[in-house]
């Protein structure tokens, strides 16, 4: 019982990353702004350390009405630590082939807050899938592409779930409207 992970929140942060990847690559203008903008508005990028200097570039690339955005635009739209970031994550994969993996790496480490163990849990999932893909990179040899590397990523990310089990020992329970039904409860959170 669970819900596939290509349909949570991680999903969506992994697939608007691909997306942003693809719309680099393969369009010489550039990522779409839109694209671009649902991925920083996207609550591990929104919640994370750099959050406000998120939302200072959005209203500079807003306030230039750019359409689409290249990677190098960045560089003189934020700061050099946060074009660095940017550079590391979204470099393009073409120019870099083995970096889909090495920008994984880099945005599963940039998105955590210093300190923190928000998003930790799918931090863990991502740095499963990474093993999982190098492991079969070596394996089977495959082509250090973009498309490889989006197929094996969605093929994951339908395989693993996001599990709705509880452990009876524990003094807090998690439960669905119909699993409490007939129940008595002394304590209720809602």
């Amino acid at each position: 019982i669970g819900i596939k992970l290509h349909e949570t929140l991680l999903g969506d942060f992994i697939k608007n990353w691909i997306q942003i990847q693809r719309e680099l690559y393969f369009q010489k203008q550039g990522m779409h702004y839109s694209t671009f903008f649902q991925w920083l508005d996207h609550p591990f990028l929104k919640g994370s350390s750099h959050g406000q200097q998120l939302r200072e570039l959005k209203s500079k690339i807003k306030r230039r009405n750019q359409l689409y955005i290249k990677l190098k635009d960045l560089k003189s739209s934020s700061s050099r630590q946060l074009y660095e970031h940017f550079n590391r994550i979204l470099s393009h994969w073409k120019v870099y082939p083995k970096d889909p993996l090495k920008s994984a790496k880099a945005l599963m480490n940039w998105i955590l807050k210093p300190g923190s163990k928000e998003h930790h849990d799918f931090i863990n999932v991502i740095a499963l899938w990474m093993e999982k893909i190098e492991r079969l990179y070596a394996q089977f040899n495959y082509e250090h592409s973009l498309e490889v590397f989006s197929k094996l990523m969605d093929e994951l990310m339908q395989q693993d779930q996001l599990r709705y089990e509880g452990d009876p020992f524990s003094r807090v329970q998690i439960m669905g409207i119909l699993e409490t039904r007939l129940l008595e409860f002394k304590n209720v959170c809602i």
